[in-house]
């Protein structure tokens, strides 16, 4: 009996599955109603972001740079902003097949950006229904009419087009995104947030309006009070090329050296203000806090970098083909992580009156980097006393008494990998291999040193704060010294101070503020470079 039920169960269940999938017509696609499951009511055929990829949409270029995903958008531009050439290009971004075989009148919808569009090249909107899988050898049905032409790059036009009648009631239907650009000049296109709907919209008119941009108004004086605790605010971020800026240690922080691979990478980027209102100002000033690092080498500016503050009342919406005043003045180079620096500084007077004033931080660099921390930013009406060139803060402690430990009494066997020791005040050396592939060894009596290699360390962990080290090291020969690498630094924190080479046979690192620091015989391998041969340790601590 039981073995009769379940049959008949069985046969029921098979009889209920495949009369339910009779009625579905192939390709098996109905449109979605908001919480994206499928139902036989019309809703949304279409949806793509393109926030972190293109999704269901196929890229096809014919030729030169293809569409691609940049700042959460599908981006399409021929310029190169690193060798600041055009490139021949031809790129589809072409929709998945939309099934509107059930529609009764469907719109397209999407956000977007272009700019240049005085340059080369065309943006167009196509739309099919014999799509044949090259769209070269596709009969497209041009549906763009206006496009509008950006005012910066955070402010988005919307697009809004009924689809032709010609398509509804067809399941095949594709859409697709085109652009071209020559070598003489090419527009960029950002294109989000692509939906294809069941209904009817209010289109865009043949001449659209411009997208006005948000313009910040002083509220009690105020324009902008931004302490890039957790974001960037009221300001957009824009990489020209290599590193951008980024939020760290609730800073906005700029810098082309990357610690993990202790590599520089060429950068050039900056931070812009939404537009400021100042039709009524009668004086603005600028202020905010910082850190500048690593700007200079032996008291001289590293060469190719750059840090700047900027005004315009003519912002194109790219910093890079945008006429800037530069107000910045001089910026104070920091000894330490902690101490912030004051900035402040009037705005031209040529920017009273005018109605969309900006502002940006621009960072940049080439071989060598600095590092450029900034927070606490604001612009206020009033005039102040400026700080371009700000007052020396106490930053470094007073130096106080030092210890000089000799290699020799550390008594660490001959030819052997030296490990750690104590002094008798409880200040303890520990030598490592660190990230190199030989460890540092003691070779004694007759040179009496100890050995670190490339990327060897030394941590000194004392119970009193230490403003410097100064190290003795062994006599060159053959005119190969032993004062270590270049790129050798001493740890103090989370900031690098590089080496100072005194002599021949003495460095130095300085300052330092922090009771333990570590020294890195950094080089661009693993292994190779000059040692560091050391023979005697001096060590100052703070008053």
């Amino acid at each position: 009996m039981k073995k009769l039920l379940y049959s008949l169960a069985a046969i029921v269940f098979t009889a209920f599955t495949l009369s339910s999938c009779e009625d579905v017509p192939a390709p098996y696609e109905l449109p979605k109603d908001n919480n994206g499951s499928n139902e036989e009511t019309p809703g949304e055929y279409l949806h793509e972001t393109f926030a972190t990829t293109m999704g269901e949409f196929k890229v096809i270029t014919q030729m030169g740079t293809p569409w691609k995903i940049d700042f959460k958008t599908a981006k399409a531009s021929g310029y190169d902003n690193n060798s600041k050439k055009n490139t021949p290009s031809e790129s589809y971004l072409i929709s998945p097949e939309i099934n509107l075989s059930k529609s009764k009148g469907a719109y397209l919808k999407f956000e977007y950006i272009i700019q240049y569009m005085s340059r080369d090249g065309v943006d167009k909107v196509l739309i099919t229904s014999n799509y044949t899988g090259d769209p070269t050898k596709t009969e497209w049905e041009d549906i763009t009419g206006k496009l509008t032409q950006g005012t910066d790059w955070t402010t988005f036009a919307t697009y809004a087009k009924n689809l032709p009648a010609a398509y509804i009631g067809k399941d095949k239907v594709r859409l697709a995104f085109y652009y071209s650009a020559t070598d003489k000049g090419s527009r960029t296109w950002e294109v989000k947030n692509v939906t294809v709907k069941e209904g009817e919209v209010t289109e865009n008119p043949e001449t659209p309006d411009e997208p006005k941009p948000d313009v910040l108004k002083p509220v009690n004086g105020t324009y902008i009070n931004e302490s890039f605790a957790t974001s960037f605010g009221v300001f957009n971020a824009i990489k020209a090329k290599g590193l951008p800026w980024i939020i760290d240690f609730k800073t906005a922080k700029a810098t082309g050296y990357d610690s993990g691979s202790k590599k520089t990478t060429p950068s050039e980027a900056y931070i812009v203000s939404k537009p400021m209102d100042m039709t009524a100002s009668k004086g603005t000033h600028v202020s905010f806090e910082y850190i500048l690092r690593y700007a200079t080498f032996n008291g001289k500016p590293k060469e190719g970098v750059a840090n700047q503050v900027l005004v315009t009342d003519e912002y194109t919406g790219d910093p890079l083909t945008t006429k800037w005043t530069d107000i910045t003045g001089t910026l104070k180079e920091g000894t330490d992580w902690t101490t912030f620096y004051k900035f402040s500084v009037n705005l031209p007077k040529e920017m009273q009156g005018k109605g969309k004033v900006v502002i940006a931080l621009k960072y940049a660099c080439n071989a060598n980097s600095a590092t450029w921390e900034v927070k606490n930013l604001t612009v206020k009406e009033g005039t102040v006393s400026e700080g371009g060139t700000p007052d020396e803060p106490s930053v470094t402690p007073d130096a106080g008494e030092s210890i000089t430990i000799q290699a020799a009494n550390m008594k660490f066997e001959d030819k052997k990998p030296a490990t750690s020791y104590t002094y008798t005040d409880g200040t303890v050396i520990t030598f490592g291999q660190g990230e190199g592939t030989t460890p540092p060894a003691y070779y004694g009596p007759k040179y009496a040193a100890v050995r670190l290699y490339a990327k060897n360390t030394m941590i000194i962990k004392a119970k009193k704060t230490i403003v410097s080290v100064s190290i003795k090291t062994t006599d060159g020969f053959g005119g190969k010294l032993y004062n270590g690498n270049d790129k050798a630094y001493m740890l103090n924190g989370k900031a690098q101070v590089p080496i100072k080479k005194v002599s021949d046979t003495n460095v130095k690192f300085e300052p330092l503020s922090n009771s333990t620091v570590t020294l890195v015989n950094d080089f661009t391998e693993n292994k190779g470079g000059t040692q560091l041969r050391i023979s005697a340790i001096t060590i100052t601590y703070a008053k």
